[in-house]
C-alpha cells in the first residue's frame, strides 16, 4: 500500500499553554500527511472530506522527536481512507492517531474515479 512518513523536532513555539504540542499543528501535519499519501495513491488533486477517531493517548513534549506516519487504509470508487499514527521516538505504541478521508476530484472539482491496479 501506499504510505508516507514524515518525522518532527518539538520546538517551543508549537507548545500550549501546558507546555505540550497544540492539537491544532499536529492535526495540521496529520492532514498534510494524509493528503499527500491520498494523492500518491489516487492521482493529484484530492480533497478532505472527514477526520475520525482522532485518539490524543499521550502528550507530546518540547524536544520530542515524533514519527507521523500515513498508510492507505482502504479505497472506494472516488474515495480513501488514510490511518495516520504518530508515535514518539522510543515508544512503541502511537501517541496519537486517526482517520482522514479524501475524494479524489477533477479540474472542476467533482469526484473521479480512481483508477485502480
Amino acid at each position: 500500500m501506499t504510505g508516507t512518513v514524515m518525522t518532527r523536532a518539538i520546538q517551543p513555539r508549537e507548545l500550549n499553554q501546558k507546555d505540550v504540542l497544540a492539537g491544532g499543528i499536529l492535526m495540521t501535519w496529520m492532514d498534510e500527511i494524509a493528503g499527500i499519501t491520498s494523492q500518491r495513491f489516487a492521482g493529484p488533486h484530492v480533497t478532505t472530506v472527514g477526520i475520525n477517531d482522532v485518539v490524543f493517548r499521550e502528550p507530546i513534549n518540547n524536544g520530542d522527536v515524533i514519527t507521523i506516519r500515513g498508510e492507505v487504509e482502504k479505497s472506494g470508487r472516488t474515495s480513501v481512507t488514510v490511518r495516520v499514527t504518530v508515535t514518539i521516538d522510543g515508544k512503541d505504541a502511537p501517541s496519537v492517531e486517526g482517520l482522514f478521508t479524501y475524494v479524489a476530484v477533477d479540474d472542476e472539482g467533482r469526484p473521479r474515479q480512481i483508477k485502480q491496479d
